[in-house]
C-alpha cells in the first residue's frame, strides 16, 4: 500500500510537471514594437522656411537675399506605399516637388533612395556615378550617415544634428585642383533639415546652404 501512494504521487508530480511545459504560448508576453526618433516628421501642412547663403573656397560666406519654404502639401499612394509630396517655393528650386516616406529609421524617396538614417552609420546608403562617355567617369558620389552629433545654430534656434555627408570624388581631368567636395544635410529630431550645404556644380568653387529661419512642425 505505501508503494502505491508513493507511485500516485510521482506521477502526481510529473503530470504537473507536464502541465507547466505545455502552457499556452498566447500566454507569453508579445515583444515591444520597436520606434526610432523622427528626424523629419512628415505631416501634412507642416513647413520650413530657408535663407540662401553663398560659402566661397576659403569659407567666406555671404547671405543672400533670397529664401526658399518646403511645404508638405499632400500624401500619395506609389507602388502601393504611401510617399508625402514636398513642394519647394522660393530661389532654390532646383527641386521643385520630391516624395518622401519614413521607412524604419530610414527616409526614402519614390526611387527607393536614401536620404537619410538615425541608425545606420556604417553602410554606404547610397551612391552615384556622372560618365563623360562609356569609359571615363567623371564623378563618383557616395553617401554616408555621420556617427556624431553636431550642434548647428541657425536663426531658427540651436539644434542637434545628424548628418547625411554626400563625398564627391572628381576625376583629376575635370577637378580644377578640387578632386574631393562634400556637401551636408544636417537633421535634429523633430524638426527636419537645419542646414543643408549643397553644390550646384561640383566643379566649381562655390558652395551654398540654406539654414533655417524658422518652421511649423505637429
Amino acid at each position: 500500500m505505501r508503494y502505491l501512494k508513493l507511485a500516485i504521487l510521482f506521477a502526481s508530480f510529473f503530470t504537473v510537471l507536464s502541465c507547466k511545459k505545455d502552457k499556452d504560448p498566447a500566454d507569453d508576453p508579445k515583444p515591444e514594437p520597436v520606434s526610432y526618433p523622427n528626424y523629419f516628421p512628415l505631416k501634412v501642412g507642416n513647413y520650413w522656411v530657408y535663407q540662401l547663403f553663398e560659402i566661397d573656397s576659403s569659407e567666406n560666406e555671404t547671405a543672400l537675399n533670397q529664401f526658399n519654404t518646403v511645404t508638405v502639401t499632400r500624401d500619395t499612394v506609389i507602388n502601393n506605399s504611401t510617399y508625402f509630396v514636398l513642394e519647394t517655393k522660393g530661389s532654390y528650386n532646383i527641386k521643385p516637388k520630391i516624395y518622401l516616406k519614413d521607412s524604419l529609421h530610414y527616409i526614402v524617396n519614390e526611387k527607393g533612395e536614401i536620404q537619410f538614417s538615425s541608425q545606420d552609420f556604417t553602410n554606404v546608403l547610397r551612391t552615384e556615378r556622372e560618365m563623360f562617355d562609356e569609359n571615363e567617369e567623371v564623378l563618383h558620389t557616395v553617401f554616408k550617415m555621420e556617427d556624431v552629433e553636431n550642434e548647428i545654430i541657425v536663426e531658427a534656434g540651436s539644434f542637434k544634428t545628424l548628418a547625411f555627408k554626400g563625398t564627391y570624388y572628381i576625376s583629376p581631368r575635370f577637378s580644377y585642383g578640387r578632386s574631393i567636395r562634400y556637401t551636408f544635410v544636417n537633421y535634429a529630431e523633430g524638426v527636419g533639415v537645419v542646414k543643408e550645404r549643397y553644390i550646384s556644380s561640383p566643379y566649381g568653387a562655390v558652395a551654398n546652404e540654406r539654414r533655417l529661419l524658422r518652421y511649423k512642425v505637429n
